[in-house]
């Protein structure tokens, strides 16, 4: 007779407390590089103004990295998760956003195999660490059943370094579970109420 194993239940439960309790204390800890407030949401609009410009591509993660698509008339630019490390790199820097997306493409890597070079001397980040969103982004092979308004919210939440935290990529995967981001959110709403409201909206 095979053994009987214990309920999962109360197992998981358990998981997703040690999950919890290691977001709060990423979250809390004085090296986690952070994104200056101000600059992570004058970032959030100017993507949000791109997302809604039918003369700005549409960059979404997924299908064939570097490739070039079209949807509903609108040019759709396939990529890995290069262009957040970008972004994330830039806002860091205390860069703020260029008022044209057109105008930095050839700058924005969309293969991590670009992303050491054209990070210049962050080009780390890559290496070491992994950009996470909050409010999943989602991804895909093809993109036959979403309209250009739907691609349009994933790439705010793409893009948006309201949306991202940096993690050390060795326990990056604990930054993709429900446990962390259900966590995250909280302390967002506790500690940072600005923030927590941009983030917010992208679930709607």
């Amino acid at each position: 007779m095979r053994k009987k194993l214990p309920d999962a239940k109360g197992l998981a439960d358990f998981a997703d407390a040690e999950i919890a309790s290691v977001a709060e204390r990423w979250f809390e800890h004085p090296r986690r590089p952070r994104i200056e407030l101000e600059i992570a949401l004058e970032w959030h609009a100017r993507v949000l103004a791109w997302s809604t410009q039918a003369s700005e591509p549409l960059v979404v993660r997924g299908g064939k990295a570097g490739a070039e698509e079209e949807k509903d008339g609108r040019a759709l630019l396939c990529c890995d998760n290069s262009p957040a490390l970008w972004v994330f790199a830039e806002a860091l820097d205390r860069k703020g956003p260029p008022s044209s997306l057109q105008a930095v493409l050839g700058s924005i890597p969309r293969r991590l195999l670009e992303c050491n070079k054209k990070l210049g001397p962050g080009g780390n980040l890559n290496e070491h660490w992994k950009v996470a969103h909050i409010a999943r982004v989602g991804t895909g092979k093809k993109f036959p059943s979403h309209t250009a308004k739907e691609l349009a919210a994933r790439m705010l939440r793409f893009l948006s370094p309201a949306n991202m935290t940096l993690v050390p990529k060795t326990v990056g995967a604990l930054a993709e579970l429900p446990a962390w981001e259900r966590r995250w959110r909280e302390l967002l709403r506790d500690h940072q109420p600005r923030l927590s409201e941009t983030v917010e909206s992208l679930y709607s």
